[in-house]
């Protein structure tokens, strides 16, 4: 993962794989919070930084 730095090597992991970059299902969850949480913060809305 380019985020964690885990390997698809070990057990369990999966991982999706993008040009030149790859992420864990573990990070999209996390990322996937942050933004959920941003969206609450801001009434709803998109945040503005993207």
């Amino acid at each position: 993962c380019s985020f964690c730095g885990k390997s698809q090597k070990l057990d369990g992991v999966e991982i999706v794989a993008g040009p030149s970059v790859y992420i864990c299902f573990e990070c999209v969850d996390l990322c996937k919070d942050i933004i959920n949480e941003r969206k609450a913060e801001s009434g709803g809305k998109d945040h503005p930084d993207g």
